[in-house]
C-alpha cells in the first residue's frame, strides 16, 4: 500500500519539523551558557 507509506513518512517529517522547532523555541528560551550548547564550547 503506497498510501500506507507516504503516511508514515509524512508523520515522520511532521515529527522532525515539530522537533526541530521545539529544540529552537527551547534554546531561544534557555540561556547561551547552558550545559545544552556547552559542549560544543568545551570542546
Amino acid at each position: 500500500m503506497p498510501t500506507k507509506q507516504t503516511s508514515k513518512q509524512r508523520l515522520e517529517w511532521v515529527l522532525l519539523v515539530l522537533g526541530c522547532a521545539v529544540l529552537l523555541k527551547r534554546d531561544s528560551r534557555q540561556p547561551k551558557n547552558d550545559t545544552f550548547s556547552a559542549p560544543s564550547k568545551g570542546a
